[in-house]
């Protein structure tokens, strides 16, 4: 093969570099242009030459055949070999990369989540950072609206991943066998209540967020509105007009809320107290974070919602008071999973390794009171004992019973839901 020959190389499609015999590959490598260079030996009879095989993009094949002399013992040559070939090849990748290089493909990884976009913020630059070769594309709708999607995407997939989804809504994917089990690495060490029982899981939870009130204490104050410290204090008719809460239709907050309440003072009741809730309710907001967001800001003085939202505004300086209630505090764990279907399954298999690692915990804990590990800090304003003060949840009620108890919800109270 002429130095020309081998120049031509950086144009290859396809390039394969064996001995003659049955081979037996012992190293792959990438080169210029998208071709790979496969080094194969077999030794046992020892070779007499070597065939270097490449196609170029014109289809003209090259074969070129370089004798060797068994000046030595077939064991001698059987050892030295596999190393003779890898000079060979490297000598053929040197002449294939003497042009310019391009830089290596970047692989997309189209990801699905309900987290909120605060915390895309601050998680996506340090995956990105873990995962350079990868193209992290993200899509962020409320969990009611991805839950919609997720489903009416069902027959044609168009993500990799469902990322930081709540696992009433994780159940039904899996149950209508939309998800691929994987086990990512590190997975044993999430706590068991955190991922699916089977092996592997369908999913794997990183973090869980808490029902709260923000309540606001200078427009409380200055109504003469009591600090309400349980679900029932809610009922009180001084707070007419005074509460917002999401809508569980659209948000995962507002449906662990429901959900909670139903489950707590069972069916009957619980329909009952909604009811009387909605007497004294303004609206019930899209988004999970909004109610909040409204008190903290003096629109409202009461807002159903979850903690690390209050958390965060309190700190920033909002006249906000955290209030998780006495009967304790319904709460909806965040899980990942791979989507059967995945056209990137490899990428998507990393993104969810990094999910759940060290790394990825320590920001979930700059949020979270709740999270798959143990071990983390509570973040600051919220109560350290968080963990202690949650309502048992039965989250595969939760999942089961979501469109009978969505479609109940809506046609009784939906006139008071925001439209956008």
């Amino acid at each position: 093969m002429n130095i020309n020959e081998v120049n031509n190389l950086k144009y290859a499609k396809i390039v394969h570099i064996e001995y003659i015999g049955q081979a037996t590959r012992l190293a792959q490598l990438p080169m210029e242009g998208g071709a790979l260079l496969r080094i194969s030996a077999n030794l046992d009879p020892p070779p007499t030459f070597i065939s270097a095989q490449y196609q170029s993009k014109s289809n003209h094949q090259f074969k070129r055949r370089r004798k060797m002399r068994t000046f030595a013992s077939n064991s001698f040559i059987s050892k030295m070999l596999p190393w003779v070939t890898l000079l060979i090849a490297l000598s053929f990748v040197l002449g294939a990369c003497a042009g310019p290089s391009k830089p290596a493909e970047t692989k997309t990884v189209i990801i699905y989540t309900a987290k909120e976009n605060d915390e895309i913020e601050k998680y996506l630059p340090v995956a990105e950072k873990a995962l350079p070769d990868l193209k992290l594309e993200i899509l962020r709708l409320s969990t009611g609206d991805l839950t919609a999607r997720l489903l009416a995407e069902k027959d044609n997939p168009q993500n990799d991943v469902i990322y930081g989804t709540a696992a009433t809504s994780m159940m039904i994917f899996q149950k209508e066998g939309m998800l691929e089990p994987y086990a990512p690495k590190g997975w044993e060490s999430i706590l068991p209540q955190f991922k699916d029982k089977n092996t592997p899981p369908y999913w794997v939870g990183v973090d869980a967020y808490v029902t709260a009130f923000c309540v606001n204490t200078k427009l409380s104050e200055e109504l003469g509105l009591p600090i309400p410290q349980s679900w029932q204090d809610l009922l009180n008719p001084v707070y007419q007009g005074q509460i917002v809460m999401p809508n569980p239709a659209s948000s995962g907050t507002g449906y662990m809320f429901v959900s909670s309440v139903l489950q707590g003072l069972g069916e009957a009741k619980g329909w009952e107290y909604l009811k009387e809730l909605d007497k004294n309710m303004a609206v019930y907001t899209k988004s999970g974070s909004k109610p909040c967001k409204m008190a903290g800001a003096g629109e409202y003085a009461i807002g159903i919602s979850f903690e690390f939202v209050a958390a965060k505004q309190i700190a920033a300086g909002a006249p906000l008071q955290l209030v998780l209630p006495a009967e304790g505090s319904g709460y909806e764990m965040e899980v990942n999973a791979l989507m059967k279907g995945a056209k990137n399954k490899e990428g998507a298999k990393r993104f969810l390794d990094w999910a759940i690692s060290d790394e990825a915990m320590n920001l979930y804990a700059e949020f979270f009171g709740v999270l798959a590990k143990p071990g983390f800090p509570t973040p600051p304003g919220i109560p350290s004992d968080i963990a202690n003060r949650l309502f048992p949840m039965d989250f595969q009620w939760s999942s089961d019973n979501r469109e009978a108890i969505i479609t109940k919800w809506s046609e009784l109270y939906s006139a008071k839901a925001e439209t956008q």
